[in-house]
């Protein structure tokens, strides 16, 4: 519910910066949640852009990301 609350003002942010070819990655980590759970949650929430499974949290790991939700800033080279 928290992380749901934000969505609406990351929509706002995403449609503003995809001008500048920012790109908004919705990141999917309990172990739990299934492709139709997702698929159902970016719908209800009218969420456009990629979707990544993150059961493992490889993706959390690697940018440093410690707490649901959090939003985390990576350039195009990686960095």
């Amino acid at each position: 519910p928290i992380a749901n609350r934000c969505l609406p003002e990351l929509r706002q942010l995403a449609a503003e910066f995809a001008t500048n070819g920012v790109r908004f990655l919705h990141i999917y980590a309990p172990p739990d949640e299934d492709d139709e759970a997702i698929r159902r949650h970016r719908r209800e929430f009218a969420l456009d852009g990629e979707a990544f499974r993150d059961p493992q949290h490889r993706l959390a790991e690697r940018f440093g990301a410690r707490t649901t939700p959090e939003v985390v800033a990576v350039a195009a080279d990686g960095s």
